[in-house]
Order: structure tokens, then C-alpha cells, then sequence
């Protein structure tokens, strides 16, 4: 009795840790339109803000695409969560640094001015390596993953 109260309880903890990555999603895709609305307002570091939003972009995939792999362990959903939450932060962080001025109806915002540059510049750096840090956990894991599956197919 009870080996199976606790592997409920480890199951409702990883089906609460994946709704929670799953909230995540659209801050995270949400960021990198905002990403891409900075680049075309400002040109001033464009590469790093491209290669940030690409970045972020295929964040977002590996994220969805752990969502629907079976057999996904807790502590792997419990750090993802983590480096995302951290990337939500990052991304608050960049948002309160640039003006967005309504033009017309309220789902068209166009950046009129980026305020304090030598801020977003050190935030975007931060957001980047967060990103990355993420990006290397979800891809060790795969990597896990695959050479389980590996070993398990050369029996």
C-alpha cells in the first residue's frame, strides 16, 4: 500500500510539473516575438538579438516535444521547469526595458524607444546563457534517452 500511495504521489508531482511547463509555453513564444519587435526597432545588436529569438524558438520546441515523450522523469521535468521559469524572468526583465506604444488596435504594438541600452544588452546576454543552459539540459536528455533505446535494441 504503501509503494503505491508514493508512486501516486510522484505521479501527480510530474503531471503538476509538466501543467506547469506547459503554462510556460506561451511566455516563451510570447518572448520571442518581442525579441523579434526590439530587433526591427533597433538595430544596434541585432545578431545577438536574432540568435537569442532562434534560439528561444527551438526552446520552445524541445519543450513541446518533452511534453508528449512518454516515460519522462520527474527531476528532468523539475529542472526544465526551472531553466524556464528562469527565461520567463529574463524575458519580464527585457520587457520592462522597452516602451511599447500602442498604434491602433492593442494586438499591433510597435517599440517607439528602447530605454536604458547597456541594461538590455547585459539582460539579453543573461537571457541567452539561460536559454543555452536549458537548450544543453533538454538535449542531454534526449541524448539519455536515445542511448537507452540504443542499448535496448541491441539486446
Amino acid at each position: 500500500m504503501q509503494k503505491t500511495h508514493c508512486s501516486i504521489a510522484a505521479m501527480a508531482e510530474v503531471v503538476g510539473l509538466v501543467v506547469g511547463l506547459v503554462a510556460l509555453v506561451p511566455q516563451l513564444t510570447a518572448g520571442v516575438k518581442m525579441l523579434r519587435q526590439i530587433r526591427n526597432a533597433d538595430d544596434r545588436f541585432p545578431v545577438e538579438i536574432d540568435r537569442l529569438a532562434c534560439d528561444l524558438e527551438l526552446l520552445v520546441t524541445f519543450v513541446e516535444a518533452l511534453e508528449a515523450t512518454p516515460g519522462v522523469t520527474e527531476p528532468v521535468f523539475k529542472r526544465c521547469c526551472e531553466c524556464c521559469t528562469q527565461i520567463a524572468q529574463g524575458l519580464d526583465k527585457v520587457r520592462g526595458m522597452v516602451s511599447l506604444v500602442t498604434t491602433g488596435s492593442k494586438s499591433k504594438r510597435v517599440i517607439r524607444k528602447i530605454t536604458g541600452l547597456p541594461g538590455l544588452r547585459t539582460a539579453v546576454e543573461a537571457l541567452q546563457q539561460n536559454v543555452t543552459r536549458a537548450q544543453m539540459t533538454m538535449m542531454m536528455y534526449v541524448k539519455s534517452r536515445s542511448g537507452r533505446s540504443t542499448v535496448r535494441s541491441q539486446r
